[in-house]
């Protein structure tokens, strides 16, 4: 293959549309639970099959409200986290995660958030790309294809 006909693939690609997949598919594709968890590695939504369809509601473009109603501890930490991870991947926008603190922003981000970008090699490799000092990466910042995440709070 000639070095034009290289280059003009690999351009290509920059112009395919992500793969039409909802979000709990991405996770059981990509998303992988840090170690220290009860079972690290990729998660299996066939354990927690009420997510499903929160999950899901976060992809269809016909929802424009989603409201969960739901006891403490049941895993709506890691729905937020496959939605972050799912449009970082696949749609790169935008995204700012609101807590109630500074420090409970703090805690998300070095607890939940950096562990979820370093253990899931897809997006490890969206973030690796921008590590440098001039990266703009932050404990509350982390840019991907120039679209920042931002975990915030009072």
């Amino acid at each position: 293959m000639s070095r034009t006909s290289q280059l003009l693939s690999n351009c290509i690609k920059y112009f395919e549309p992500p793969p039409e997949i909802s979000v709990s598919e991405w996770m059981e594709t990509y998303y992988h639970l840090p170690f220290g968890n009860a079972t690290p590695g990729l998660i299996n939504l066939d354990k927690t099959a009420y997510m499903r369809g929160i999950l899901d509601a976060f992809s269809n473009r016909d929802v424009e409200k989603i409201t969960i109603m739901s006891s403490s501890q049941i895993g709506k930490t890691t729905i937020f986290l496959g939605v972050i991870g799912y449009y970082s991947h696949f749609d790169p926008c935008p995204i700012l995660l609101l807590n109630p603190t500074l420090d409970a922003s703090n805690d998300f981000s070095k607890d939940k958030l950096t562990p979820m970008f370093e253990e899931s090699p897809a997006l490890k490799s969206l973030l690796k790309k921008n590590m440098s000092k001039d990266s703009g990466n932050t404990l509350l910042k982390k840019r991907l294809s120039n679209k920042p995440v931002i975990v915030t709070g009072k």
